[in-house]
């Protein structure tokens, strides 16, 4: 009789041990397909370039664009600013070294009527000025 249940558990245990093979097996390959997946759509977001090189890219801008000794400012369709250079937020400040680390976001009408001085405007919560 003991020999009967021991082969009967015996007998339980491979099929739990190859139901849960089977389960590895399967997550591997569904984790192996989202892996390649995901990569393709980071080379896809990325336009071909390695992280670093993106990097690489933008710091050599902005080293280029800080560099300029005339005050730079681009902007978006609607007048809001999306990059200045240091010498723009220094034009825009109270003295030389005490302009805005950002200028991101506020709208040049703003910075362009009289009277207005960067470093009076309020900071939101994530440390971005912006008009009142």
């Amino acid at each position: 009789m003991a020999s009967v249940f021991t082969a009967h558990i015996s007998e339980r245990h491979r099929n739990i041990l190859i139901v849960h093979l089977a389960i590895f097996i399967l997550m591997m390959l569904v984790s192996t397909f989202l892996t390649h997946a995901f990569i393709r759509f980071l080379r896809k977001s990325l336009m071909g370039f390695n992280p670093h090189e993106l990097l690489n890219m933008y710091i050599r801008q902005d080293d280029v664009m800080n560099s300029i000794e005339e005050g730079l400012i681009a902007t978006d369709t609607d007048g809001k600013i999306l990059f200045s250079n240091i010498v723009a937020r220094n034009l825009f400040s109270d003295g030389p070294g005490e302009g805005p680390p950002l200028m991101a976001g506020i709208s040049v009408s703003y910075i362009l009527t009289p009277n207005s001085t960067l470093s009076s405007t309020p900071v939101n919560q994530s440390g971005a000025r912006h008009a009142p």
